[in-house]
């Protein structure tokens, strides 16, 4: 959140989109390499992975928010999906029998963290091929132009996150495991495709794998690694950045005692990484769904709601560190907090913005969200 502007970066794994916003692939979507969050595929799991059709499904919901001038958002990204995962896992013949090796061991019952530190070591070796390079320009031509139209200023920095297409299964999710790399700086191509390398080799960290087999061994129907490879049963989202002033998590239910009629969210200071590791205190915003809807007048115009806000409880002891995107080193660090702007984390219009957006992307939904 920067002022009373909300974005939304990672969608809930979880979300299903209402079959009359869904939209039939396009024939040729199987074999692009990448997807913006805008085209029809991109709510498609089969496409573009659990968080990347989890993003494309947030943008539409909250599509009409923004044409009643609600300052809200979501930056734009793309997708490499799996055409682009299997082409570039592929380019070394060594890696299928490797992760054969690592399939035989598995089933022997054997450890395997050694093998798995080899096929990450031999995935961050790859070379993108022409092709890859190619589609790379232009997915970097799309986000650089999308970013000039956002009004950012050089260096236009992104977020590359790892999509899994096995993961977030109706019965177990995935959430967490994978790797996620924050301001990489647009114009570095070459750290660029490093951090897309480290979330292609997140697939086969060692915890992924380890949950993967405990699933298969609870009879769950979850592809083999050699398929997962062959296949390319993966994506990677690329995503504009925003400096946040403020970053939390937004839940449409109390998640604490399943309670449907509350809506609880958590802010803190910058980026939301140090809140979401439980390594600074965060504020709690409340706020209760009413039966019906009430017309409130809110930042300069009338709006159809069932959301009162109940107020913000302060974090248990002032936040003394942020994490910041520090333009003179390239890097994501920690800062001191040398005074807070507000000792509540979030003020009144903040705190109703968040609740009424984390309402309606509920109601968009059908089922509970957190975003």
């Amino acid at each position: 959140m920067t002022g009373n502007d909300i974005y939304y970066y990672l969608s809930p794994l979880h979300l299903s989109l209402p079959r009359k916003l869904a939209s039939q692939p396009r024939p040729e979507a199987r074999g692009r390499f990448f997807l913006t969050i805008w085209d029809p595929e991109a709510v498609d799991p089969r496409y573009t992975g659990g968080k990347g059709s989890g993003l494309a499904k947030l943008c539409r919901a909250i599509a009409d928010l923004k044409e009643m001038g609600l300052p809200v958002d979501v930056p734009f990204a793309v997708v490499f999906g799996p055409s682009f995962a299997r082409r570039l896992l592929l380019t070394d013949p060594g890696l299928l029998e490797l992760v054969k090796e690592l399939e035989a061991a598995l089933a022997r019952g054997e450890e395997v963290n050694d093998l798995l530190a080899k096929i990450r070591q031999r995935i961050m070796s790859l070379k993108f091929p022409p092709e890859l390079e190619e589609a790379l320009d232009e997915a970097i031509a799309l986000l650089k132009a999308e970013a000039e139209k956002a009004g950012k200023e050089e260096p236009v920095r992104v977020a590359v996150r790892s999509s899994g297409l096995a993961e977030d299964l109706p019965t177990a999710s995935f959430a967490g495991q994978y790797e996620t790399f924050l301001n990489i700086p647009l114009g570095d191509r070459e750290r660029l495709k490093k951090a897309m390398l480290m979330c292609l080799a997140s697939a086969y960290g060692d915890r992924v794998v380890d949950y993967r087999q405990k699933l298969r061994t609870r009879g769950m129907k979850v592809p083999s690694e050699v398929e997962i490879l062959a296949r390319g049963l993966f994506a990677i989202i690329v995503q504009l950045m925003v400096d946040s002033e403020i970053s939390g998590v937004g839940f449409s239910l109390d998640p604490e005692s399943g309670n449907t009629n509350i809506i609880k969210s958590t802010a803190c200071l910058g980026l939301g990484e140090l809140g979401v590791q439980g390594r600074v205190p965060t504020a709690e915003i409340y706020a209760a769904k009413l039966d019906g809807k009430r017309m409130v007048d809110f930042l300069g115009r009338k709006l159809p709601t069932s959301v009162i806000c109940l107020g913000v409880n302060p974090p248990s002891k002032p936040q003394r560190e942020k994490m910041v995107w520090d333009p003179e080193t390239g890097e994501n660090v920690i800062v001191e907090v040398e005074e807070l702007p507000n000792p509540r984390i979030a003020n009144d219009t903040q705190a109703f913005l968040i609740s009424l957006a984390v309402a309606h992307l509920e109601e968009k939904m059908g089922k509970p969200v957190d975003v």
